[in-house]
């Protein structure tokens, strides 16, 4: 693996020095790790290991599902990503009956101190077996692809119709032959919708020449090589980044930004609304939905200028005979303590001031929220807001006042969509 360099392994090793591992590189192809694996098990002819020094590494297997017709019947089939995880269709519905269990191996001690071992054996999961007919499926989206270029910008721009679906089926008994609609794509590379949005590159060169002609964009296939580069400075201003990506998950890749530069600006891209609040836990600059429109990207570049030049409001509070000065956006939670109120700050620090929870209440923002009597938390560091409990990006757990959980619940939902959104909370 000539792309990892000791310092990288020395740097992982320095920020988590208490984790029990560390993953270097996901999805390597299985010939780059064979040879790897016989240096680590190389031994000379005394049956002593050759390399007795390469040790701690192991590799995880995963498995990738392929998809020998490509395109045909791909809305029908939906395709998996990272984990065996389906996504849409068939693959997303049934998932949990496909996937089946993983199995367990469990080590213990005994009482004369020898290691134990008990083994869960794993559960297969089940086959699938649909009604569509392939032959069928194929006259159906070859029809579907002649419609779409015979009516080529007669009705309407671009291809014969928005929206096209067909489906063939069995009257006898209501089984389904074949059904498409005119957005197939290739299983095996589900991706790659440029065929459908070739425009998205020019529309994204467009705003940034508006937002700043000086500045120049870089384009990266992966997220390990994006992560590198992400290392150099002066570091990136924003990135449009994908959730949906072959073998990796925007949202890690988010998170292992914010380690290397948490001031570059992110904005997501992607084809669901399934990750918005997650997304916003990020301090993401902008959810933006495929097929993605100048204007979105517009207002990305314009969420970024505002954040830099926005003043950050600040409060002072005194501690003891200190007088402390702290900005609004570092306070996580405050909490009341008999007659004094305890402030989390994000750095790790705590501040106990003589006042009234009320009394502070007034000198907070929209981004505050009082979910009980006596504790009041910033919704900028809720990672999860539940009927009962809510807890925090540090995994603290609060509780919820029951009688007011339905408005509490909801006053979060709407500060979530309006940050998301571009509106003002106020």
């Amino acid at each position: 693996f000539p792309d990892i360099k000791e310092e990288e392994i020395r740097e992982a090793l320095a920020k988590q020095p208490d984790s029990r591992y560390y993953v270097l590189r996901r999805k390597q192809p299985y010939e780059s790790i064979v040879p790897f694996q016989e240096l680590q098990a190389k031994k000379n002819k005394k049956g002593k290991k050759v390399n007795p020094n390469v040790q701690g590494v192991w590799f995880e297997k995963e498995y990738k599902r392929e998809y020998p017709y490509g395109a045909l019947a791909s809305k029908v089939l939906g395709f998996t990503t990272s984990g065996n995880e389906g996504i849409g269709g068939l693959e997303d519905y049934y998932n949990d009956t496909l996937n089946g269990i993983d199995g367990r191996q469990y080590g213990y001690l005994n009482a004369d101190n020898n290691l134990e071992k008990t083994m869960r054996e794993p559960v297969n999961g089940n086959s699938l077996v649909t009604t569509i007919d392939m032959n069928i499926q194929n006259i159906i989206d070859e029809n579907i692809a002649w419609f779409q270029e015979e009516h080529r910008d007669e009705e309407v721009e671009g291809a014969g119709s928005l929206h096209t679906g067909v489906l063939v089926m069995n009257p006898q008994n209501g089984e389904i032959l074949g059904m498409s609609d005119n957005f197939t794509y290739d299983l095996n590379n589900p991706w790659d919708l440029t065929q459908y949005y070739p425009q998205e590159q020019e529309q994204f060169e467009e705003a940034l020449r508006g937002w700043d002609p000086t500045r120049s964009a870089e384009k990266f296939s992966n997220g390990s090589a994006f992560l590198e580069a992400a290392k150099r400075t002066p570091h990136f201003d924003i990135v449009f980044l994908d959730i949906y990506m072959p073998g990796e998950d925007g949202m890690d890749i988010a998170r292992a930004l914010q380690d290397i530069s948490p001031k570059t600006g992110i904005a997501f891209v992607t084809t669901s609304t399934e990750h918005a609040v997650e997304a916003f836990s990020l301090h993401a600059l902008h959810y933006l939905m495929k097929p993605v429109s100048t204007q979105g990207v517009v207002e990305a570049f314009r969420r970024l200028t505002e954040l830099r030049s926005r003043q950050r409001e600040s409060i002072t509070l005194t501690v003891g005979s200190d007088r402390h000065t702290v900005f609004l956006d570092q306070i996580c939670l405050l909490e009341n303590d008999n007659h004094a109120i305890n402030i989390s700050l994000s750095d790790g620090r705590r501040l106990k001031v003589w006042t009234s929870l009320a009394e502070l209440e007034q000198k907070l923002d929209g981004s505050f929220l009082r979910i009980n009597r006596g504790i009041i938390v910033n919704m900028d560091y809720i990672s999860q807001m539940g009927t009962s409990v809510c807890t925090l990006r540090d995994g603290s757990q609060l509780p919820i006042a029951v009688r007011q959980s339905a408005s509490i619940r909801a006053t979060y939902d709407d500060y979530v969509f309006e940050r998301l959104s571009g509106r003002k909370v106020l």
